[in-house]
């Protein structure tokens, strides 16, 4: 396990077990930035990863779970 800036942690084993729908690099909601990783499964809450910026040196936070995707020919809209 290697320790990033800042006492952030990037787990070799948190990258091979990535949930399906969990984005590999999203952006850096700070700088923009590209160059992003996978420091933890779990952020502050179960709901959210925390990834950590090359660029800016900075943490964030991405919420784990996306709506499911509606089977064709049906409205996610429930309201009758």
């Amino acid at each position: 396990m290697t320790e990033a800036p800042g006492g952030m942690e990037n787990a070799p084993e948190a990258e091979a077990s990535r949930p399906e729908g969990l984005p590999e690099a999203p952006d850096c909601p700070h700088c923009g930035g590209l160059r992003t990783r996978l420091a933890s499964l779990f952020g502050s809450h179960a709901s959210l990863a925390t990834y950590w910026c090359d660029d800016c040196r900075s943490p964030f936070e991405v919420l784990r779970w996306r709506p499911a995707a509606a089977p064709a020919g049906t409205s996610q809209n429930r309201s009758s």
